[in-house]
């Protein structure tokens, strides 16, 4: 149950910012939890030893999907609060979980001592851009994973931490801190195989809508388009799975150039009636993990690259 300090810092008391009281709360910033505790050393470690005061652990996955397989759940591992909307922030001493209405009693029951729970959208409980950027010292950095957040909301922090001597920090090279604190126990990625999606129901092919892409391409100047909404790669290539549940969709991003196109995802998810589907689309497979390297080849390469800075 949330303590009356935690509460106080969400927006319940009358005196003072919810900032000021987060700052002030009595805490032992999740020491009893052996996965905060496991997160801080990965925090300690990470971009090369030198190290972030401060990490970010939303609940949205690297394709910014509204539902996701329990490998990308990392903030309701994090904090143990199961609701589906909330981002964690744990630094050297604090560990705070941000949701809205929805969840203030689910909350409650949920976190364990140590946490602090701030009730968004009260009118007193600062955003987090806002409390990272008043509350926490002048030096300090705070990671992030890049592929957990979105372009624009990455720039509009970036600003904000910048104005008030702070840094941020993503953390491409570690990969996910929460994975660290996570260890064995974190699922596996599902390996369902995907399935083709009959071009009666499609209404289009697979060749015909990449076609198509290209020419939005060259009206936009992009040599390159990176699809990584789950929902678009499965309408883009005629292709459904079942990685999320209610959701028929899998895991991957889509590629697509002036010459050809990609789809990252684990091969051993395709059939040979979806590599035939996809051979004859002209797309190739690439493992889900050479994504970050093949973009780094075509931005070297200096190709405007586009994409949905809000996913």
């Amino acid at each position: 149950m949330a303590s009356k300090a935690a509460k106080a810092a969400a927006g319940d008391s009358a005196n003072g910012s919810a900032a000021a009281a987060a700052a002030a709360a009595p805490s032992n910033g999740g020491a009893g939890d052996d996965r905060v505790a496991r997160l801080r050393e990965a925090m300690a470690r990470a971009d090369g030893g030198k190290g972030v005061q401060a990490y970010i652990v939303p609940s949205e996955d690297p394709h910014m999907s509204e539902y996701a397989p329990g490998r990308f759940k990392r903030r309701e591992f994090i904090s143990k609060f199961t609701g589906s909307a909330g981002t964690a922030v744990i630094t050297a001493d604090q560990a705070l979980l941000w949701t809205d209405g929805r969840y203030f009693l689910q909350a409650e029951q949920e976190l364990e001592p140590g946490w602090t729970l701030m009730r968004g959208g009260t009118g007193h409980c600062p955003e987090i851009p806002d409390w990272l950027a008043e509350v926490l010292p002048a030096g300090t950095r705070v990671g992030i994973d890049p592929f957990c957040h979105t372009v624009d909301a990455v720039r509009s922090l970036r600003t904000k931490l910048q104005a008030r001597g702070k840094e941020l920090v993503p953390l491409l090279a570690d990969g996910n801190l929460v994975d660290a604190a996570w260890g064995d126990a974190q699922p596996e990625l599902p390996l369902s195989p995907l399935r083709v999606h009959a071009l009666q129901w499609a209404g289009q092919g697979v060749a015909d809508k990449l076609a198509a892409m290209r020419q939005k391409m060259k009206a936009a100047e992009a040599g390159a388009l990176l699809v990584t909404g789950l929902d678009e790669v499965a309408w883009l290539l005629n292709l459904r799975g079942s990685d999320v549940d209610y959701n028929p969709v899998f895991v991957a991003y889509a590629m697509v150039t002036g010459e050809g196109a990609s789809l990252y995802t684990d091969p051993r998810k395709i059939t040979p009636e979806v590599a035939d589907h996809l051979k004859e689309g002209g797309v190739e497979v690439r493992p889900y993990d050479s994504l970050v390297a093949d973009v780094s080849a075509l931005a070297a390469a200096g190709t405007p690259i586009a994409m949905d800075f809000t996913r």
